[in-house]
């Protein structure tokens, strides 16, 4: 999996606008009216945005006029649709089986609380991406979701403009986290690593798969890490998967967080 790291706003004016505003914004009635959505349509495989074709988002809140904001600023975007908003993940799950959204944005207060609505999201719907909206997230909120599968963990004061590249770089089979989390996944990794003996597959790793691992989870993309260590993207691949054998792991997120906290272990 490749991450993208949601930076900080810079100022601007654009950029100022957080999503946490959107409290804000809800209070009028023009933004408790959601935009029309269009009509659903199932894409055969599901969850995955052909080309040249609008991701298809699912918003999923309690509070309708944070739906409403949400969806008009992706119905603003020419490469984003939004496709039967919910108010509960029980709901979502429902409605994504016939609308099959490529990503499903989901507001939540306690990540704990609804993993496993997530799990059964993506066990229904494997090629679907999920992406989680808080205004805080909770160490061990934050690795049990991205344990669970989830795509992207993104914090309510994201600028708008970030927030729909976010959705981009998820969309783009890529998973996306707001900067100021890094420290704190890192941190939550490092504390609840098991020493290295106890890692199986740990002492396997290559000194070249340990280095692109800390590449994946500092967000770089295969191409990037290629690019970086002058080897090709599909060289990039293939330690990727030599790597998850030796780790027993099925994703390169979760291989990431373990030598991420074997080396912190070794210092």
């Amino acid at each position: 999996m490749d991450f993208t790291v949601c930076r900080a706003p810079q100022g601007g004016d654009v950029a100022t606008l957080t999503t946490r505003k959107l409290a804000v914004l809800a209070g009028s009635p023009r933004a408790a009216r959601e935009p029309r959505t269009r009509p659903s349509r199932a894409s055969g495989a599901g969850g995955s945005c052909a080309a040249l074709a609008p991701c298809r988002v699912m918003v999923v809140s309690e509070h309708r006029p944070t739906r409403a904001i949400l969806a008009n600023a992706l119905a603003a975007q020419a490469d984003f649709i939004t496709v039967s908003p919910a108010e509960s993940c029980v709901a979502a799950l429902t409605q994504a089986v016939l609308s099959r959204p490529d990503i499903v944005l989901i507001e939540i207060e306690d990540a704990l609380a609804i993993i496993d609505d997530v799990v059964a999201i993506l066990d229904r719907l494997p090629a679907c991406r999920v992406v989680l909206w808080t205004s805080d997230a909770t160490d061990d909120g934050l690795v049990t979701a991205i344990r669970a599968g989830v795509h992207g963990y993104l914090l309510r004061d994201m600028p708008i403009p970030e927030m729909l590249d976010s959705l981009r770089s998820v969309r783009d089979k890529g998973n996306s986290l707001s900067s100021t989390l890094i420290g704190r996944l890192f941190e939550a990794v490092r504390a609840s690593a098991a020493p290295r003996s106890t890692a199986p597959g740990l002492d396997e790793l290559s000194e070249r798969e340990k280095e692109i691992m800390r590449w994946v989870a500092a967000g770089l993309t295969n191409r990037e890490i290629g690019q970086r260590l002058f080897i090709t993207e599909g060289t990039v691949k293939n330690h990727g998967h030599s790597t998850l054998r030796k780790l027993g792991v099925s994703d390169r997120s979760t291989a990431a967080l373990i030598v991420a906290g074997g080396l912190a272990g070794q210092r």
